[in-house]
């Protein structure tokens, strides 16, 4: 879990850093703004997943993994 933490914090420097870059032409103050509001974004559906984490649908024989079922997702026939 701090790995995702610790990824949500380089994503929201790179996309702020970015914003910042861009708001610096002639699109003013919007593009920081917009990252900003992508960051919120991102960081409150990783928050949602972590607190609610999908749930294994799954039987117990679909979730065997064999090397005939790992190879046929390249090899259909």
């Amino acid at each position: 879990m701090n790995r995702i933490r610790a990824g949500e914090v380089a994503a929201t420097a790179i996309v702020l850093g970015t914003g910042w870059a861009v708001s610096g032409g002639s699109l003013g103050r919007f593009p920081i703004y917009a990252s900003l509001a992508i960051s919120a974004v991102f960081i409150g559906g990783y928050e949602y997943q972590i607190r609610n984490p999908s749930k294994d649908t799954a039987t117990p024989a679909q979730a065997q993994a064999t090397p005939a079922a790992m190879g046929s997702w390249n090899n259909p026939g």
